[in-house]
């Protein structure tokens, strides 16, 4: 990557989750909170984005460590890896 894009680049993992999602749960913009899933754990920064639909979360899959949430199970008809949905619990760390 050149320089000048990891400088820009996040250095901590980021999740983005709606702002009506966050109130409910009580969130704060930028608060540390955990992704839990039944196959791993992720702890994250919390951005608010109205572009992310209720109920649903956004992480970038560049970060290290972000995979262990995912399946590793593949689309019959595509044969790509279930690497970009799942089940998922949010908590407050």
């Amino acid at each position: 990557m050149p320089t000048v894009l990891r400088k820009l680049y996040p250095k901590e993992c980021y999740v983005e989750i709606h702002p009506g999602d966050a109130e409910r749960m009580r969130i704060e913009p930028e608060e540390l909170i955990t992704i839990r899933t039944r196959r791993g754990t992720v702890r994250a920064r919390a951005f608010f984005a109205a572009t992310v639909q209720p109920g649903q979360l956004f992480l970038p899959m560049h970060y290290e460590g972000i995979n262990v949430l995912t399946r590793g199970e593949f689309d019959p008809y595509s044969r790509q890896p279930s690497y970009k949905h799942c089940a998922a619990r949010v908590e407050k760390t």
